[in-house]
């Protein structure tokens, strides 16, 4: 019986494409993969057949408009060959943010800037306005500040020291890039750190809603009496049961805690 093959990658582009579609039809932004096609002036059209967006090329050929976008296909006809700059395509939650993707074509400059390409053209993909006092998808702190205010979910970390710890900063994971959001390092125990997930600023005993049931002397205060044996025993029976180096150690984090 003979094998039929069948490939899967037109049916993942349609989700995909089906899936950024309705985030960008209800925030009231315009298909980033039409825009670009058209914005670089060439033809885009939509094909009924495959049930998806093309992009016709200077030479004729069409591509699908997505991965033209993504720096997949026909590189030759891309904003950065056209303005002799490097094209790559990268991995980042940050750079791509302004597609609402993590994978996205940049243009790398000379000195080494490295930006998503609908970015780099100035191209407008919001169909509302900055000063209608909705931070749409497409909005943020950096371009409208007007609707997205600083520490407003707008998938931008804004760095301002207001006393409002941005949220984007902890979700693209440069929490200290902000100094009003905690971060691991800062010397102070707090949020969601604990002994488990940060002993830089957790150290090993103290109220941090982690039992770390390390035998140190100290009583764990999030530990029961079963968990840590330091709370199990006291004064110089605990202290039997330290070595002398372990003695000399809890000496100093006690003195410096």
């Amino acid at each position: 019986m003979k094998k039929i093959s069948i490939s899967l990658k037109p049916f993942i582009y349609l989700v995909m494409t089906l899936i950024i579609l309705i985030g960008i039809v209800s925030a009231g932004r315009i298909n980033p993969a039409v825009g670009y096609c058209e914005g670089l002036g060439y033809q885009y059209q939509y094909d009924a057949s495959i049930g998806m967006d093309e992009c016709i090329m200077p030479d004729g050929t069409s591509v699908l408009a997505w991965k033209f976008l993504l720096g997949e296909v026909a590189q030759e006809y891309s904003y950065c060959e056209q303005n002799n700059l490097e094209l790559k395509i990268v991995t980042d939650d940050t750079i791509c943010m302004e597609l609402g993707i993590k994978k996205c074509a940049v243009c790398k400059y000379p000195d080494g800037t490295e930006i998503e390409v609908t970015k780099a053209m100035d191209l407008d993909l919001i169909t509302g306005s900055c000063g209608d006092e909705i931070c749409d998808v497409g909005e943020t702190y950096e371009n409208c500040q007007a609707d997205c205010h600083s520490g407003t979910k707008d998938g931008y970390c804004d760095k301002i020291n207001d006393g409002v710890c941005d949220e984007d900063c902890i979700l693209q994971q440069i929490p200290a890039s902000d100094s009003d959001c905690p971060y691991c390092g800062d010397g102070n125990c707090e949020g969601v750190e604990s002994y488990e997930n940060c002993q830089a600023d957790c150290p090993s005993g103290f109220k941090d809603n982690y039992c770390d049931t390390i035998s140190d002397g100290r009583c764990d205060p999030d530990c029961s009496l079963e968990s840590d044996i330091d709370c199990q025993c006291s004064g110089s029976r605990c202290q039997n049961k330290l070595t002398f180096w372990q003695k000399i150690i809890n000496w100093i984090k006690l003195l410096f805690a």
